[in-house]
């Protein structure tokens, strides 16, 4: 029986010292970007009633990578074109959920979004990283700084204002 126990307490602390790393321990990694999208009306692009609205059909993704813009789409994932858009019941807002490009060693990627009602936006973002970390510091659109903020904040939603001329 004492050989039971000293086995048991030997597997027991091998799988737990397997299982953890310090490198693993609250890993953080940041890269998608939330949007609101409105007409000059301030009406909801991204309501699939609207008659000009932003979907999943007609909109594409692309990566700047290596020089070369890259159409994204991987049919494994949930977000095969690396974008969802979700609708919160309670206040019936939509919003578009970009997952920007995330470059091992590049602090700044470029993303494409491509609508077939409305011209083609840029978003660049600027990654922070720190030991265990990479989250969004800086998001410009289309050139203009939409936010900056410190490692320890939550990105906002940001509004973007398409013109339908």
């Amino acid at each position: 029986m004492k050989l039971f126990y000293t086995l048991t307490a030997i597997l027991v602390t091998a799988i737990m010292v397997g299982c953890s790393s310090p490198n693993d321990a609250n890993v953080y990694i940041g890269a998608n970007v939330d949007f609101f999208f409105v007409n000059e009306q301030g009406e909801d692009l991204l309501d699939p009633d609207h008659p000009n609205a932003i979907t999943e059909k007609n909109t594409d993704l692309y990566y700047l990578e290596d020089g070369e813009r890259k159409k994204v789409f991987e049919g494994h994932l949930d977000s095969p074109k690396k974008f969802s858009i979700t609708s919160e019941k309670r206040s019936g807002k939509n919003w578009m959920r970009v997952f920007t490009n995330l470059i091992p060693d590049q602090d700044t990627t470029t993303t494409y979004l491509q609508f077939s009602d409305f011209p083609e936006d840029t978003i660049r973002v600027q990654y922070g990283f720190t030991d265990n970390s990479t989250y969004i510091r800086k998001i410009w659109y289309n050139g203009e700084l939409k936010l900056d903020i410190d490692w320890d904040e939550q990105p906002q939603v940001i509004k973007i204002v398409k013109s339908t001329n």
